[in-house]
């Protein structure tokens, strides 16, 4: 019931121990989950198990210990102002229907190797477009294509801005009438057409790091399209 705003909470610790609550034999359940690498865990159970109550306590016991958390809410309860992490951790959210203050396509424009690079990011963000909008082989390599050409623009302006949706929607447009792919705007239409991302320029000011560490929440109920709350967050 103690309201708790993320202050003082330590810096990411080496290791934590969450209670989730008591045993039959009134002894506490344990969970130390990782604070590095990929670990997962999976919550199951039918309507009025205990899920969203089990996944209340895990965040607000993550912040408690220091580790920021990061949450995507599909069904608005995260959101809701009744909601208990909430009401007890304060987190940030964000609304993605009133825009995100960041941009997809951030990359060094310079490197075309190592994790930040935008050889590498124009993969991964082709990979999202693939996975979500059901593409073939072929359509991907266009939607790569077509991603790193934006990336190639970008460097020659110089003026410190990351492509857009619409960049990218006019190269796969001219790659279309090229005849060298199909159906790739047809089938990217609802993340080409989408406009959740403000921002566009180098100076965002975004650090995931420190908007997390106090929780932070991004309702994408608000959008409506399934396959475009599937795309924000995997963006």
């Amino acid at each position: 019931t103690e309201k708790f705003d993320g202050t003082d909470i330590p810096s990411y610790p080496e290791s934590v121990e969450i209670i989730l609550g008591k045993s039959v034999n009134n002894e506490n359940v344990v969970w130390k989950p990782s604070v590095k690498g990929d670990h997962h865990v999976l919550i199951l159970g039918i309507p009025g198990q205990g899920k969203s109550v089990t996944i209340n306590t895990l965040l607000v016991e993550l912040q408690r210990n220091g580790i920021g958390t990061l949450t995507f809410d599909f069904h608005g309860e995260f959101s809701d102002e009744r909601n208990a992490f909430r009401k007890l951790c304060l987190p940030t959210i964000w609304n993605a229907a009133e825009g995100l203050p960041f941009s997809p396509f951030e990359a060094d424009l310079v490197k075309e190797i190592g994790q930040q690079s935008w050889k590498v990011q124009s993969f991964a963000l082709a990979d999202i477009f693939a996975y979500v909008c059901e593409l073939g082989d072929i359509q991907k390599d266009g939607v790569f294509r077509a991603i790193s050409a934006c990336y190639k623009d970008a460097k020659n302006r110089g003026d410190n801005t990351f492509p857009t949706i619409n960049d990218m929607a006019k190269k796969i447009d001219q790659l279309e009438k090229k005849k060298e792919i199909k159906n790739v705007s047809a089938k990217c239409r609802p993340l080409l057409e989408m406009n959740v991302f403000t921002s566009q320029t180098f100076e965002s000011g975004w650090d995931i790091l420190e908007s997390t560490k106090k929780g932070l929440v991004i309702n994408v109920k608000e959008i409506g399209s399934e396959t475009v709350q599937l795309a924000v967050s995997a963006f």
